[in-house]
């Protein structure tokens, strides 16, 4: 129980001191991306595997010089992989990582945002105590669904809804994660 309050009580932290920081930012940004956000479930499956919501935690790339499946200049790729942990405080252990490949499209600056829309190819590993307590970490591949827009040159506010190919399983996450990125 004490292990739960600290990683929501470290969670909390480190979203204050990206919105803080980024505030701040006026230098351009890296290819290396901080994410702290959370997760909706949205899907009876989901619900069942998570509750509810939760705290996600992540890493994001820039990968150059990758080619894109559209032509333009706005399109660019990147990696993510996201950690989502729930405790037994939430009446269900659930752990989730989410590593995707995607190709973001970038639109023009609209007066202090810049907005970008984009997808992904997810592969989703998680293990829930709704599968028995000792269910190994079960991977399914799907699809992901990206929107946002950042707020300056380091801070970015990005939505995304992930779609994993069903199993055999007791449930498969479907699941909208919101997040705020650092660029460092």
């Amino acid at each position: 129980m004490k292990k739960n309050s600290f990683l929501l009580k470290g969670a909390v932290a480190l979203i204050a001191a990206v919105l803080v920081i980024g505030a701040s930012a006026t230098a351009g940004a890296g290819p290396l991306t901080l994410r702290v956000g959370g997760f909706l479930s949205d899907t009876a499956n989901a619900h069942m595997l998570a509750n509810d919501s939760g705290p996600s935690l992540g890493l994001q790339y820039a990968v150059p010089g990758v080619p894109t499946l559209f032509n333009g200049e706005g399109w660019s790729t990147n990696v993510t992989a996201d950690f989502v942990y729930h405790g037994e405080k939430f009446q269900k252990s659930f752990q989730y990582v989410p590593v995707s490949l995607n190709q973001i499209y970038t639109f023009e600056e609209d007066g202090a945002l810049t907005p970008y829309a984009g997808f992904g190819l997810v592969a989703g590993s998680y293990k829930s105590d709704v599968m028995g307590q000792g269910q190994p970490w079960v991977t399914r591949f799907g699809i992901g669904l990206i929107f946002g827009t950042k707020l300056n040159t380091k801070l970015s506010a990005e939505l995304r809804y992930d779609m994993l190919a069903k199993g055999h399983d007791q449930g498969t996450p479907a699941m909208l994660r919101g997040a705020l990125g650092y660029a460092f």
